[in-house]
Protein backbone atom coordinates (compact mmCIF):
# COMPACT_ATOMS: atom_id res chain seq x y z
CA UNK A 1 0.00 0.00 0.00
CA UNK A 2 1.64 3.73 -1.16
CA UNK A 3 1.89 6.02 1.95
CA UNK A 4 -1.19 8.42 1.66
CA UNK A 5 -0.62 11.98 1.08
CA UNK A 6 -3.50 14.72 1.98
CA UNK A 7 -2.97 18.59 1.56
CA UNK A 8 -4.92 20.37 4.06
CA UNK A 9 -5.78 24.30 2.83
CA UNK A 10 -6.96 26.88 4.59
CA UNK A 11 -9.00 28.30 1.44
CA UNK A 12 -11.73 26.21 -0.27
CA UNK A 13 -10.56 25.44 -4.13
CA UNK A 14 -6.83 24.60 -2.49
CA UNK A 15 -7.56 21.41 -0.47
CA UNK A 16 -6.27 18.43 -2.66
CA UNK A 17 -4.28 15.80 -2.53
CA UNK A 18 -0.53 15.73 -3.39
CA UNK A 19 -1.55 14.29 -7.46
CA UNK A 20 -4.47 16.44 -7.97
CA UNK A 21 -6.13 16.37 -11.08
CA UNK A 22 -4.61 19.79 -12.87
CA UNK A 23 -0.78 18.02 -13.98
CA UNK A 24 0.66 21.54 -13.95
CA UNK A 25 0.54 22.20 -10.21
CA UNK A 26 3.86 22.95 -8.83
CA UNK A 27 4.69 20.57 -5.69
CA UNK A 28 5.47 22.71 -2.12
CA UNK A 29 7.90 22.68 -0.87
CA UNK A 30 8.74 21.82 3.07
CA UNK A 31 9.38 24.86 5.87
CA UNK A 32 9.27 24.57 9.38
CA UNK A 33 6.07 25.41 11.43
CA UNK A 34 7.22 28.68 12.60
CA UNK A 35 7.23 30.06 8.64
CA UNK A 36 3.50 29.09 8.12
CA UNK A 37 2.15 32.28 9.02
CA UNK A 38 4.28 33.82 6.55
CA UNK A 39 1.76 35.64 4.06
CA UNK A 40 1.20 33.89 1.45
CA UNK A 41 3.74 31.22 2.19
CA UNK A 42 2.84 27.49 1.77
CA UNK A 43 4.80 24.39 3.33
CA UNK A 44 4.48 20.46 3.57
CA UNK A 45 4.85 18.50 6.32
CA UNK A 46 5.43 14.59 6.12
CA UNK A 47 3.38 13.70 9.25
CA UNK A 48 5.57 10.01 10.36
CA UNK A 49 4.04 6.97 12.26
CA UNK A 50 5.78 4.97 14.76
CA UNK A 51 8.04 3.20 12.40
CA UNK A 52 9.24 6.53 11.01
CA UNK A 53 8.08 6.12 7.42
CA UNK A 54 5.67 9.35 6.40
CA UNK A 55 2.08 8.38 6.41
CA UNK A 56 0.29 11.88 5.56
CA UNK A 57 1.66 15.04 3.83
CA UNK A 58 -0.18 17.75 5.27
CA UNK A 59 0.14 21.63 3.53
CA UNK A 60 -1.34 24.88 5.30
CA UNK A 61 -1.30 27.89 3.22
CA UNK A 62 -1.84 31.15 5.26
CA UNK A 63 -5.38 33.02 4.28
CA UNK A 64 -8.70 33.38 4.91
CA UNK A 65 -11.72 31.18 3.61
CA UNK A 66 -12.56 32.39 0.82
CA UNK A 67 -16.45 30.52 1.03
CA UNK A 68 -19.89 32.63 2.11
CA UNK A 69 -21.74 31.12 4.91
CA UNK A 70 -25.15 29.80 3.39
CA UNK A 71 -28.32 31.50 3.58
CA UNK A 72 -29.11 35.21 4.58
CA UNK A 73 -29.34 37.40 7.47
CA UNK A 74 -26.95 37.08 11.07
CA UNK A 75 -23.36 37.82 10.77
CA UNK A 76 -20.86 36.19 8.96
CA UNK A 77 -18.42 33.88 11.68
CA UNK A 78 -15.19 35.81 12.58
CA UNK A 79 -12.53 35.30 10.08
CA UNK A 80 -10.61 32.28 10.23
CA UNK A 81 -13.30 30.37 11.99
CA UNK A 82 -13.37 27.56 9.63
CA UNK A 83 -13.73 23.80 9.94
CA UNK A 84 -12.88 20.89 8.52
CA UNK A 85 -15.16 17.86 8.83
CA UNK A 86 -13.29 14.53 7.53
CA UNK A 87 -15.49 11.08 6.46
CA UNK A 88 -13.47 8.00 6.07
CA UNK A 89 -16.23 6.01 4.10
CA UNK A 90 -15.40 2.57 4.71
CA UNK A 91 -14.05 2.95 8.41
CA UNK A 92 -14.57 -0.69 9.60
CA UNK A 93 -12.55 -1.71 6.51
CA UNK A 94 -8.72 -2.78 6.99
CA UNK A 95 -7.10 0.16 5.39
CA UNK A 96 -9.07 2.96 7.12
CA UNK A 97 -8.07 1.18 10.58
CA UNK A 98 -4.37 0.40 9.34
CA UNK A 99 -3.61 3.25 7.58
CA UNK A 100 -5.74 6.29 7.57
CA UNK A 101 -6.83 6.67 10.66
CA UNK A 102 -3.02 6.25 12.46
CA UNK A 103 -2.17 8.73 9.25
CA UNK A 104 -4.50 11.51 10.50
CA UNK A 105 -3.78 11.22 14.30
CA UNK A 106 0.09 11.48 13.22
CA UNK A 107 -0.96 15.35 11.43
CA UNK A 108 -3.35 15.73 14.71
CA UNK A 109 0.29 14.78 17.12
CA UNK A 110 2.49 17.26 14.76
CA UNK A 111 -0.41 20.27 14.74
CA UNK A 112 -0.88 19.78 11.02
CA UNK A 113 -4.72 19.83 11.31
CA UNK A 114 -6.83 22.24 11.24
CA UNK A 115 -7.78 24.03 14.85
CA UNK A 116 -11.63 23.14 14.32
CA UNK A 117 -11.98 19.87 13.04
CA UNK A 118 -14.27 16.25 13.27
CA UNK A 119 -13.39 12.90 12.02
CA UNK A 120 -16.95 10.28 10.77
CA UNK A 121 -16.59 7.19 10.50
CA UNK A 122 -19.04 5.81 7.52
CA UNK A 123 -20.17 1.82 7.10
CA UNK A 124 -22.47 -0.39 6.96
CA UNK A 125 -21.44 -1.82 10.07
CA UNK A 126 -22.95 -1.64 13.27
CA UNK A 127 -21.55 0.76 15.94
CA UNK A 128 -21.43 3.56 18.39
CA UNK A 129 -18.95 6.36 18.52
CA UNK A 130 -17.50 4.21 21.41
CA UNK A 131 -16.75 1.44 19.44
CA UNK A 132 -15.08 3.34 16.62
CA UNK A 133 -13.03 5.25 19.05
CA UNK A 134 -11.87 1.44 20.63
CA UNK A 135 -11.28 0.28 17.28
CA UNK A 136 -8.88 3.48 15.98
CA UNK A 137 -7.66 3.03 19.51
CA UNK A 138 -5.76 -0.21 18.97
CA UNK A 139 -3.90 1.08 15.52
CA UNK A 140 -2.86 4.18 17.01
CA UNK A 141 1.04 4.53 18.02
CA UNK A 142 3.34 7.72 18.49
CA UNK A 143 7.27 7.90 17.68
CA UNK A 144 9.56 6.50 20.36
CA UNK A 145 10.61 10.44 20.82
CA UNK A 146 7.36 11.61 21.21
CA UNK A 147 6.04 8.95 23.93
CA UNK A 148 5.84 11.76 26.77
CA UNK A 149 2.15 13.01 26.09
CA UNK A 150 0.98 10.27 23.87
CA UNK A 151 -1.70 9.06 25.94
CA UNK A 152 -3.04 12.90 26.41
CA UNK A 153 -2.75 13.46 22.38
CA UNK A 154 -4.49 10.12 21.24
CA UNK A 155 -7.15 11.64 23.84
CA UNK A 156 -8.01 14.54 22.33
CA UNK A 157 -8.17 13.07 19.20
CA UNK A 158 -10.57 10.05 19.98
CA UNK A 159 -12.92 12.86 21.57
CA UNK A 160 -13.21 14.64 17.97
CA UNK A 161 -14.02 10.70 16.32
CA UNK A 162 -17.56 9.46 15.57
CA UNK A 163 -19.52 7.02 13.63
CA UNK A 164 -22.57 6.89 11.42
CA UNK A 165 -23.68 3.73 10.09
CA UNK A 166 -25.63 3.32 6.56
CA UNK A 167 -25.62 1.86 3.29
CA UNK A 168 -23.51 2.85 1.20
CA UNK A 169 -26.24 3.11 -1.54
CA UNK A 170 -28.63 4.73 0.55
CA UNK A 171 -29.22 8.82 0.94
CA UNK A 172 -30.72 7.85 4.22
CA UNK A 173 -27.48 6.99 6.05
CA UNK A 174 -25.80 10.03 4.54
CA UNK A 175 -28.73 12.33 4.91
CA UNK A 176 -28.22 11.54 8.93
CA UNK A 177 -24.75 11.62 8.39
CA UNK A 178 -25.56 15.30 7.39
CA UNK A 179 -27.30 16.13 10.33
CA UNK A 180 -24.74 14.82 12.31
CA UNK A 181 -21.91 17.23 10.22
CA UNK A 182 -23.88 20.24 10.71
CA UNK A 183 -24.37 19.91 14.25
CA UNK A 184 -20.77 19.83 14.61
CA UNK A 185 -19.83 22.46 12.34
CA UNK A 186 -22.37 25.29 14.19
CA UNK A 187 -21.18 28.76 13.52
CA UNK A 188 -18.43 28.06 11.73
CA UNK A 189 -17.41 27.84 7.76
CA UNK A 190 -17.77 24.69 7.07
CA UNK A 191 -15.84 22.27 4.82
CA UNK A 192 -16.19 18.71 3.69
CA UNK A 193 -13.82 16.04 2.74
CA UNK A 194 -14.99 12.37 2.16
CA UNK A 195 -12.17 9.69 1.83
CA UNK A 196 -13.57 6.66 -0.56
CA UNK A 197 -11.28 3.59 1.01
CA UNK A 198 -13.81 1.36 -0.57
CA UNK A 199 -13.98 -0.75 -3.28
CA UNK A 200 -13.57 0.90 -6.81
CA UNK A 201 -17.40 -0.43 -7.77
CA UNK A 202 -18.92 1.07 -5.10
CA UNK A 203 -17.56 5.01 -5.92
CA UNK A 204 -20.48 5.99 -7.80
CA UNK A 205 -22.86 4.68 -5.70
CA UNK A 206 -21.47 6.48 -2.41
CA UNK A 207 -20.79 9.78 -4.62
CA UNK A 208 -24.48 9.86 -5.75
CA UNK A 209 -25.64 9.19 -2.40
CA UNK A 210 -23.24 11.73 -0.71
CA UNK A 211 -23.09 14.34 -3.34
CA UNK A 212 -27.29 14.57 -3.03
CA UNK A 213 -27.90 14.65 0.56
CA UNK A 214 -24.64 15.05 2.53
CA UNK A 215 -22.77 17.87 0.52
CA UNK A 216 -22.42 21.71 1.31
CA UNK A 217 -24.70 23.59 -0.90
CA UNK A 218 -23.04 26.13 -3.52
CA UNK A 219 -21.58 29.33 -1.45
CA UNK A 220 -20.93 27.67 1.54
CA UNK A 221 -17.80 25.83 1.76
CA UNK A 222 -16.22 23.20 -0.23
CA UNK A 223 -16.80 19.58 -0.74
CA UNK A 224 -14.05 17.31 -1.64
CA UNK A 225 -13.80 13.63 -2.05
CA UNK A 226 -10.65 11.87 -2.32
CA UNK A 227 -10.74 8.52 -4.10
CA UNK A 228 -8.84 5.84 -3.09
CA UNK A 229 -6.80 3.38 -5.60
CA UNK A 230 -7.12 1.26 -7.89
CA UNK A 231 -9.05 3.83 -10.05
CA UNK A 232 -10.08 1.48 -12.85
CA UNK A 233 -8.97 -1.79 -14.10
CA UNK A 234 -7.73 0.18 -17.36
CA UNK A 235 -7.23 3.44 -19.35
CA UNK A 236 -10.70 2.91 -20.96
CA UNK A 237 -12.60 1.52 -17.09
CA UNK A 238 -10.81 4.80 -15.64
CA UNK A 239 -12.09 6.97 -18.23
CA UNK A 240 -15.74 5.86 -17.37
CA UNK A 241 -15.33 5.92 -14.03
CA UNK A 242 -14.28 9.34 -14.33
CA UNK A 243 -17.43 10.18 -16.57
CA UNK A 244 -19.75 8.36 -14.15
CA UNK A 245 -18.14 10.24 -10.88
CA UNK A 246 -18.82 14.12 -12.68
CA UNK A 247 -22.31 13.11 -13.31
CA UNK A 248 -22.52 13.97 -9.28
CA UNK A 249 -19.57 16.06 -9.02
CA UNK A 250 -17.15 18.80 -10.88
CA UNK A 251 -13.67 17.88 -11.95
CA UNK A 252 -11.96 19.80 -9.08
CA UNK A 253 -13.77 17.90 -6.42
CA UNK A 254 -12.66 14.45 -7.58
CA UNK A 255 -8.80 13.52 -6.13
CA UNK A 256 -7.50 10.62 -7.31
Amino acid sequence: MAAIDLRFHLHPAAFSSVHPSNSSAKPHRHCPPQRVHAAGRRCLLRAKSSNGHPQIGASFSDGVLDAKPSGAGGPAPEQGEHTVSITVVGASGDLAKKKIFPALFALFYEDWLPEHFTIFGYARSKMSDEELRNIISMTLTCRIDQRANCSEKMDKFLKRCFYQSGQYNSEEGFHELDRKLTEKEAGKLPNRLFYLSIPPNIFVDVVRSASRTASLPSGSGWTRFIVEKPFGRDSESSGELTRSLKMYLEEEQIFR
